[in-house]
């Protein structure tokens, strides 16, 4: 911005995030154009593409990497996709990863094992989407703990379990199982 310059050796750059396609500009006012980023000194507002898993808005001086939960496979993008259900997308990501076996994933999930199937269910299956898609425990069997891939074990001798238990030895009148008898 400074005036009564002699020679082009001390013009400044244009600003970053700003385009300067005009000579003799004392205050940039072109925002760099959606998809694109300019850093500095640019007279086109389309010189550096937004890469993929980033996004860039108009007047982006640099590109913004797509938050979890999100992705973008294409380059040139003012925004981030959705990541969609039956995957997760971790910070950047440019292709949405399947769901692991013992869990399930909605829309915007944001890392592999955000949403574990609960206790007294388990999935051997990848690519859930809600927890009702897990399988209530096998009957005679219990699933200890969230986010399984298989039953924790059978259930202790002497003990009845029903599909969907917890525990090894159900106490008495427990809606999932029961003690046997003597």
């Amino acid at each position: 911005q400074s005036r009564g310059n002699r020679n082009v050796s001390s013009c400044e750059p244009c600003t970053s995030g700003f385009v300067c396609p005009e000579i003799a500009i004392v205050t940039p006012s072109m925002n760099c154009t959606a998809g694109y980023y300019c850093p500095g000194g640019q007279s086109s507002g389309t010189e550096f593409i937004c890469p993929e898993g980033h996004f860039c808005v108009a007047g982006s001086a640099s590109p913004q990497v797509c938050p979890a939960g999100q992705f973008q496979n294409n380059t040139g993008q003012a925004q981030c996709q959705p990541c969609p259900g039956t995957t997760f997308c971790t910070m950047g990501t440019i292709t949405p990863v399947d769901c692991p076996a013992g869990h399930y994933c909605p829309g915007r999930t944001q890392y592999s094992t955000q949403y574990p199937c609960p206790t007294g269910t388990f999935s051997a299956r990848t690519l859930l989407q809600s927890a009702a898609e897990c399988s209530n425990c096998t009957g005679g069997m219990y699933c200890a703990k969230d986010g399984l891939q298989a039953p924790t074990g059978l259930c202790k001798s002497g003990y009845f379990c029903r599909t969907g238990v917890s525990v090894a030895a159900p106490v008495s009148n427990q809606l999932l199982g029961y003690a046997g008898g003597p």
